[in-house]
């Protein structure tokens, strides 16, 4: 009795389907109690940082010890939480536990079937993630043992719990400030305003699988890398050169209407767009389009002082970002402006006149790449 008491529980608080009352049907002896989190963030985040650890849907796949699907489940409005736990019925012995968070449900994967495999090399898009809701991966073993004895009183605490901390599939790149200044040029007293921030050159694709096991906070595992031939595949890239006209992925533009000083004065914006990571390490600027790094894009509105020039125009401001990896901060703590920049962004020509000078620091995320750009 109190063995079918704990499955009642566990199936009617998670609605999981009714058991088939076939005789030949093997019934779940066991559970397990799936915890769900992320790294501590810290206390001094910023609410664009906390949404980064939002859990709004969460689908947890059990594999057995031959790594084949022995069962899934999927559950959506979890009231954006930075941790969640869920309880599976299972069968006893050892698993895999899988975790993908704030992913469409995957019906694809079959019991019995579908393998470990099968799941890590599923390819996920870019537009599937939003600025509140990043697709998220991670997994952990456990052995699980059947319920008491025969049923009996202390059954309860044979609920074999797992944690998992889940990796973010997508890399952030954050736009601290930007310090504008015209003083001493033909600008000076002008208004500069920031219309649109947005990433190009943006690789669409990734992998849902993590290389290792994700059962401590900070653990050296990372999203497994996209194949080259993927990776080639300019189909599957986003924003090739440009801002495309439609479809844009909402992580990877941002429109706004921000006044800046233009008189040295750094002026915080606190902005962050996300994308997927990008392995390359040589760069280009060739048309036609080939594999490239990243850009951040910045389009700002200069209108220059009456005393000075008549001057009203957009400008378009260019930076090459690094190779680009999962779960990882890109941080611009510096951004100082002293100039136009182009007319347009029509195309990807290499007339920038920013600098790089990466500092790799550690983050809760898996660690945080400090840029600085002059212009």
């Amino acid at each position: 009795m109190a063995l079918a008491a704990i499955f009642g529980t566990v199936s009617c608080n998670k609605n999981f389907p009714a058991q088939s009352s076939a005789p030949e049907a093997a019934v779940p002896d066991a559970a397990i109690s799936i915890n769900i989190g992320m790294e501590n963030r810290g206390t001094k985040a910023t609410t664009d940082e906390v949404k980064a650890f939002q859990i709004n849907s969460a689908q947890v796949f059990v594999f057995d010890s031959e790594n084949k699907l022995e069962t899934s489940y999927y559950e959506q409005g979890l009231s954006k939480n930075t941790t969640h736990s869920m309880k599976i019925a299972t069968f006893t012995g050892q698993k895999t536990v899988y975790v993908i968070v704030n992913h469409s449900r995957l019906n694809k994967f079959k019991p019995h079937t579908s393998t470990i495999s099968d799941l890590e090399n599923q390819i996920t898009d870019l537009y599937t993630n939003k600025p509140s809701s990043l697709v998220m991966s991670g997994k952990n073993e456990v052995t699980v043992v059947k319920y008491g004895n025969n049923g009996t009183a202390g059954s309860e605490a044979q609920i074999k719990e797992v944690n998992v901390y889940v990796k973010r599939l997508a890399a952030m790149i954050q736009l601290d400030g930007i310090q504008v200044d015209f003083r001493g040029t033909h600008l000076e007293g002008a208004t500069f305003t920031v219309q649109q921030i947005y990433l190009k050159n943006v690789v669409g694709k990734c992998k849902l699988g993590v290389s290792g096991l994700t059962g401590s906070a900070q653990s050296d595992v990372h999203p497994l890398p996209l194949d080259d031939d993927m990776h080639t595949d300019y189909n599957y890239w986003y924003n090739k050169g440009t801002l495309q006209s439609t479809g844009v992925p909402p992580t990877t533009m941002e429109n706004m209407s921000e006044p800046c000083n233009v008189a040295g004065v750094t002026t915080n914006l606190g902005r962050h767009l996300f994308a997927f990571p990008n392995k390359t390490v040589g760069d280009s600027h060739a048309n036609p389009f080939d594999q490239r790094h990243t850009r951040l894009v910045i389009k700002a509105h200069v209108k220059a002082a009456a005393t000075y020039s008549d001057l009203d125009t957009d400008t378009y401001y260019v930076f090459d970002l690094p190779v680009l990896a999962a779960n990882n901060i890109y941080r611009v703590k510096s951004l100082r402006i002293t100039m136009l920049g182009k007319d347009n962004d029509n195309n990807d020509d290499d007339v920038q006149a920013g600098r790089i000078s990466p500092v790799i620091t550690v983050d809760e995320w898996n660690g945080t790449t400090d840029l600085t750009y002059d212009f």
